[in-house]
């Protein structure tokens, strides 16, 4: 009979959430395990239980909280296996009950057929701060969790490391991360401006060909292929292009959904102040009668500012209104760090508009009346 030669090291020290959203420092609750070159995440609970075990090269095994890990290393050589243990538990918060997270992890290590076998490990309990994590080998640094997102993660990560890399430094200088944030967006639009100048002239433009646009309508309501091809030849005499409108986001989008991990995912923002009742950029509005709600608002208010000075189609005009209300929901508990930024660039992109828009207006009057 054969005697299986392994032992297990294990981490069953709990975090607790530290987060005044105790409910959202939960979600972030898991254990994490680097085996060969894959993360491998254990948060799959049934009937509020998982014990589960993986057998495979094992670079370390941790598990997090929202801002904070505990991190378990084999040093002298890797393990040879992981296994994790979660269980969900009823926990008494000022807003009610919410369900917690009780995690413990454990390295695997196989015993070789010698007579003496020493073995060391390094344990790393603190902030989820990609300047310390990164300084481990292993790539202990992928607790972060940054660019796990099927498809286009590897595109996240492109724009996240950056992020979190220049942010702090720009802190060294100007020590306010809210301020830091806002000049952090007037870079990126300074960056953009050669698309977003040909944007907002574009969509000027448009809007002052609005009325002939809808004779075009009329006049071939009944021959879709005759208006197709008068409305490309007006976009055409008067260099329009009605998909220009786009070409600004397209960099935003990967950006932005790179400041939303690195906000959510690292201690970065966490408990830093900005001015007034905005003390910790790292937390959203907790309800409609939170001072981090106001932030949200005139997020809300730029972004129907912009539409409005913008809109090319009157029957488009409810979106003006909608649009803002469908933001300002999404904003509504993320990072104050977050919503700064893009109430910051929205800021931008409206003075742009104010800047463009009465030349444009010129130009555009000139160019019809020529036609």
């Amino acid at each position: 009979m054969g005697i299986e030669r392994e032992y297990t090291i294990e981490w069953n020290n709990r975090l607790d959430p530290t987060e005044i959203n105790v409910s959202d420092d939960y979600t972030s609750f898991w254990a994490m395990a680097m085996m060969g070159t894959e993360t491998v995440k254990f948060d799959d609970y049934e009937e509020g239980k998982f014990n589960v075990s993986h057998s495979g090269a094992t670079k370390w095994i941790a598990t997090r909280s929202k801002f904070f890990s505990a991190v378990l290393v084999p040093r002298s050589r890797l393990g040879s296996g992981a296994n994790a243990s979660g269980l969900e538990v009823p926990v008494t918060t000022i807003k009610g009950m919410v369900t917690g997270k009780n995690l413990a992890v454990g390295v695997i290590m196989d015993l070789p057929n010698e007579p003496t076998v020493i073995d060391s490990f390094s344990v790393f309990v603190g902030p989820m701060d990609y300047e310390i994590l990164k300084k481990f080998n292993n790539e202990v640094v992928d607790i972060i969790d940054i660019g796990t997102t099927p498809f286009v993660g590897w595109l996240i990560k492109i724009f996240a490391i950056p992020i979190m890399w220049l942010l702090p430094r720009m802190y060294e200088i100007i020590p306010n991360y809210g301020v830091v944030i806002i000049i952090f967006s007037l870079l990126v639009k300074v960056l953009t401006f050669p698309l977003s100048k040909k944007t907002v002239r574009s969509m000027m433009a448009m809007k002052e060909l609005q009325p002939k646009m809808e004779e075009l309508k009329k006049k071939h309501k009944n021959n879709p292929q005759a208006l197709n091809k008068e409305m490309m030849k007006l976009y055409k005499e008067h260099g329009v292009n009605p998909l220009s409108g786009c070409l600004p986001y397209l960099p935003q989008l990967p950006l932005f959904f790179a400041l939303f991990a690195v906000f959510r995912s690292t201690i970065l923002l966490r408990q830093a102040p900005f001015i007034f009742w905005w003390n910790d950029l790292s937390r959203g509005a907790t309800s409609f009668t939170d001072p981090y709600l106001i932030l949200v608002i005139i997020m809300a208010g730029l972004m129907f500012l912009q539409q409005k000075m913008t809109m090319t189609d009157p029957k488009n005009k409810m979106l003006i209104y909608l649009m803002p209300i469908l933001m300002a929901f999404f904003f509504y508990q993320a990072a104050a760090g977050l919503v700064l930024y893009w109430t910051s660039f929205s800021l931008f992109s409206w003075l742009e508009q104010l800047l463009f828009r009465k030349p444009q207006i010129a130009t555009t009057e000139v160019e019809i009346l020529k036609n």
